[in-house]
């Protein structure tokens, strides 16, 4: 076994994780919460304690039948025999991290280590929509120190710190 035979399984198994997701993703239906209105027994009348359940179950007993809601798994959209969907596609984040990947790719020997770190972890935050330019700023410069440490300083990683697009 030569050095690439732990990145070759390393590799291997993220390739097997992938596609167990891909296949997952177009196996599993998807499930929706809906509410399901059923007989109730006296336990589960006792077990109800919020006021709108009370009042809910005090007015189906006033239609002579005592009712419980409760949430019930239920697979696509039965009422109108829909087909089973995946939901929307999250194009922002898609996009960002796919982008991201590429200009770290092409910029890391031109820009170094920290540079192409610091914008790449930047613009990974803003794929989430919540992220402040705080929260982005602490981010990216925790991450950056932390690459610097481990691949510059700690396995001697051959990238430059600067790179010689900014004159390093």
């Amino acid at each position: 076994m030569g050095p690439g035979a732990f990145p070759l399984g390393i590799a291997l198994l993220l390739v097997a994780l992938g596609i167990a997701v891909l296949v997952k993703a177009f196996v599993a239906p998807s499930r929706q919460e809906t509410f399901v209105e059923e007989p109730a027994t006296a336990e589960q009348m006792a077990e109800e304690s919020t006021f709108e359940a009370l009042a809910a179950a005090k007015a189906s007993q006033a239609e002579g039948v005592p009712f419980v809601t409760r949430p019930t798994p239920v697979v696509g959209d039965l009422e109108r025999g829909a087909p089973l969907g995946f939901g929307r596609i999250p194009w922002r984040p898609l996009l960002i991290i796919m982008a991201t990947i590429v200009f770290f790719a092409v910029a890391i020997d031109g820009l170094g280590l920290l540079l192409s770190v610091f914008i790449a972890v930047a613009a990974v935050s803003f794929a989430r929509k919540e992220t402040t330019v705080k929260q982005a700023l602490l981010t990216s410069v925790a991450l950056t120190v932390l690459c610097y440490l481990v691949f510059s300083l700690g396995l001697g990683l051959n990238v430059p710190v600067i790179g010689p697009w900014i004159g390093g």
